[in-house]
């Protein structure tokens, strides 16, 4: 009489399935914007830079970008803004309205463009620019409800146009090796 081993079927962690679908994703050539707005982040040099793009996409199945405003919020113990520059995305001749505080814990910043002229296209609105202050989750984050991207009449393109941060510093992922 010969005898199985009868085997129990491995179910993988949560977190192996969440790996596995951020490593499909790469795979894939996910969009730039499917990158998370907020998460655990990575351990962070005191006296480093943090770069982060704010992107925009789908503005060509909107009216066209003609200006945007956007706040974003961050952890002032942990990081302060350096500063805030206009990217590519914007329409040419665009005035670029100067970052402000808001709050201890955040800034406000943005575009906009008068006038005749194309409309600006899916890229980089902005890049920010902070300094590592302390150690801790510099919790870096688009405020939805005080931001926006507008056409020539002013009418909002969110949605179909999506704008997101990207670049922001997320902690490694570490994958179980080995049987366990």
């Amino acid at each position: 009489m010969t005898t199985r081993a009868l085997r129990r079927p491995v179910r993988p962690s949560p977190m192996a399935l969440a790996a596995a679908a951020l490593i499909a994703a790469a795979v894939a050539g996910a969009s730039a914007l499917a990158a998370p707005a907020a998460g655990p982040e990575a351990a962070l040099l005191q006296d480093s830079e943090i770069v982060v793009n704010l992107a925009i996409e789908g503005t060509e199945s909107a009216e066209g970008l003609a200006a945007f405003d956007a706040t974003v919020r961050f952890d002032p113990a942990v990081v302060a803004v350096e500063g805030v520059a206009p990217g590519d995305a914007l329409p040419e001749g665009s005035d670029w309205l100067d970052p402000v505080p808001d709050g201890d814990d955040g800034v406000f910043f943005g575009s906009y463009h008068e006038g005749d002229g194309p409309p600006g296209r899916d890229g980089t609105l902005a890049t920010l620019t902070f300094r590592v202050l302390g150690s801790g989750a510099a919790n870096i984050r688009l405020d939805r409800s005080a931001s926006g991207a507008y056409d020539a009449s002013g009418g909002s393109i969110v949605p179909p146009a999506r704008m997101a941060l990207v670049g922001l510093p997320v902690a490694p992922i570490y994958l179980p090796v080995g049987r366990r």
